[in-house]
């Protein structure tokens, strides 16, 4: 948040989002999603999102950046991205967590 002055007699501030702020939208509606399923009542969800683009309801799912499918615990598997430290990847419980024993080896930024 980023505090403003918009009234000066007397001195007034508002909060806005600054931009990491704004990106991190995508967080509350995936939290505002979980929320709406697990806890509210019969009458249903306490707040709505309207899409203004298309101007109808949405809420936030979280889904494949290529497909565009939703995204389930059990259909994603963690991987060593390119900004992991090779060092790392030498020991044999990241090699486990990782699964990097196997046939598909990932690359990064130190191979």
């Amino acid at each position: 948040m980023e505090k403003r002055v918009y009234e000066t007699q007397p001195v007034r501030h508002e909060y806005l989002l600054t931009e990491s702020g704004r990106d991190f939208y995508g967080v509350i509606l995936a939290m505002t999603s979980w929320g709406d399923r697990w806890l509210a009542d019969e009458a249903g969800p306490p707040v709505v999102t309207r899409h203004e683009t298309c101007g109808h309801d949405a809420h936030g799912e979280v889904v494949c950046s290529h497909c565009k499918e939703p995204l389930a615990w059990e259909d994603v598997t963690a991987r060593p991205g390119p900004g992991y430290p090779g060092k790392l990847l030498a020991r044999p419980d990241v090699r486990r967590r990782f699964k990097l024993d196997g046939p598909e080896q990932p690359t990064t930024a130190a191979d």
